[in-house]
């Protein structure tokens, strides 16, 4: 996180450092990775990101743009589902996905939120025959999901 330091400088504090940057000149573009065993060797897998939304649109343009530009990035990617929801007492999107990678089918849902102009992205992804765990572990993860907590 960046928040404002001395006069001309920003400070970023993550959970073990903290160090100053002149103000101004980057953009926190924060990803958390972390990832859990699953039977067969497979992980599944969690990225956090956070991403500027532009400021001539809103949180469903966002989420398009990041949707077509994972639909050139990922080989087969084809969205299954798109729907709206409220997670924390916010509004998000929820995007369900597969796509194919080294002969595997990857199952994946993300939750898009918009928070003080940034498209917060909770992205799970796991083997498409080891959905039910996925989604077992991402629907616990949004009902826990609390935006105030900082």
């Amino acid at each position: 996180m960046i928040s404002s330091s001395r006069p001309g400088t920003a400070l970023y504090v993550s959970n073990e450092l903290a160090f100053e940057l002149p103000a101004g000149s980057f953009e926190d573009l924060t990803v958390h990775a972390l990832e859990a065993p699953l039977p067969g060797g497979h992980v599944v897998g969690l990225l956090v990101t956070r991403a500027a939304i532009p400021a001539d649109s809103g949180l469903a343009d966002a989420v398009r743009a990041h949707v077509e530009a994972e639909a050139r990035r990922l080989a087969f990617h084809h969205v299954i589902e798109r729907r709206e929801r409220l997670v924390a007492g916010s509004a998000a999107i929820e995007v369900i996905s597969r796509w194919a990678h080294r002969g595997l089918t990857l199952h994946a849902r993300e939750i898009h939120l918009a928070d003080s102009g940034v498209r917060l992205t909770f992205s799970m992804t796991a083997p498409a025959d080891l959905q039910a765990v996925s989604d077992e572990y991402f629907d616990h993860l949004v009902s826990t999901l609390d935006l105030g907590h900082r």
